[in-house]
């Protein structure tokens, strides 16, 4: 994990401190790398950058700053303990690999139940995380040019001068070079099967792009409530991935399907959860896994566990801590299907 910048480091930190002298500087360094180099759940520092933490998960969190530093003294420090995890997402981002990306993404997730962040950062950082690595994810592989080795010495016209110690050389440096073409051979296979999983992906999404209708329902696009056309194309080019995450080309295409006069509708929790049941295969989170962190489908399971409608209501609000004033347009839904989907490949 890239380390944070020191000044970055200060300016994200101070608020939770009382002081920030260069002692206690370089302590918030060291519980930065023992939290970032800790088992703690990935879910678990999501949701803790955003002030989800509940005693169980604090405590968790504290006890590796304990086992760093033994004057850490763990007591309900939620503020200091928030920022220092948002501090390790925000250097974890900075890598190129795919907790980056799943950090990204969980943190996608977060923003769209609303979770606010203690480093106001943090949401423009995982868009940028996870636009770089779908780009990143299908770029064409291309392996270097190896040129074989060949002792020098067995170049000479007069077999008869070679010993047998060299030939003996010669044998082991042949297995070596068959061994490496073989390595190399694997190599390329892997390499030809990505590159033609990127082509599938984008010959797929192209059609799709240029057809008018639903390949789920059959339905015209045009003729489709706007809810369940932003539904409907959030799973379609969800299902059309073979890449993880998405690349920032996906959130185009569902741009012009779900654009239109009624765009700007906007719709609450329990319409949402309706609409993404009627249509998908939703699915039971991991154990201990947070609501929060793929929102759409505990939305989606909870509304199939229970019939009455204020009480499915009551139930959605509570699981994702969502208020009256909540809502989301028929795009903002596509593109969190699309997360989800993207986790549920990457985690």
């Amino acid at each position: 994990m890239a380390a944070p910048d020191t000044e970055l480091l200060a300016r994200w930190m101070r608020p939770a401190l009382t002081r920030l002298d260069a002692v206690e500087f370089e302590r918030c360094a060291a519980w930065v790398a023992a939290l970032s180099e800790s088992d703690a759940d990935l879910g678990t520092l999501v949701l803790a950058a955003h002030a989800e933490l509940p005693q169980r998960l604090l405590a968790e969190l504290e006890q590796h700053l304990v086992t760093a530093d033994v004057g850490y003294v763990p007591g309900g420090k939620k503020a200091l303990v928030s920022r220092l995890a948002a501090c390790v997402l925000m250097g974890l981002m900075g890598d190129d690999d795919q907790d980056s990306a799943a950090a990204g993404l969980f943190i996608r997730s977060a923003a769209f139940v609303g979770l606010a962040p203690t480093i106001a950062e943090l949401p423009e950082q995982a868009h940028a995380c996870v636009r770089k690595a779908g780009v990143n994810v299908r770029r064409r592989p291309t392996l270097a040019p190896v040129a074989p080795k060949r002792r020098k010495s067995l170049e000479r016209a007069d077999s008869d001068s070679v010993t047998v110690a060299e030939l003996k050389s010669e044998l082991a440096l042949r297995d070596s070079t068959i061994s490496a073409l073989q390595r190399r051979v694997d190599q390329l296979i892997a390499s030809q099967h990505a590159y033609t999983s990127m082509v599938e992906e984008e010959v797929d999404a192209l059609w799709w792009a240029n057809s008018a209708s639903s390949w789920l329902s059959g339905e015209v696009w045009a003729d489709i409530h706007p809810l369940d056309r932003g539904v409907l194309a959030g799973l379609e080019i969800g299902s059309l991935l073979r890449l993880a995450p998405m690349a920032p080309a996906h959130a185009l295409l569902l741009r012009s399907v779900t654009s239109g006069s009624d765009a700007d509708a906007r719709f609450g929790i329990v319409e949402i959860a309706a609409a993404v049941s009627a249509r998908s295969a939703a699915h039971q989170a991991r154990d201990g896994e947070s609501a929060l962190l793929r929102p759409l489908n505990a939305a989606a399971v909870a509304h199939q566990q229970v019939d009455n409608d204020r009480e499915r209501e009551q139930a959605l609000a509570e699981s994702l801590n969502l208020d009256d004033t909540w809502s989301k347009s028929a795009l903002e839904v596509a593109e969190q299907l699309l997360v989800e989907k993207s986790l549920e490949m990457i985690v």
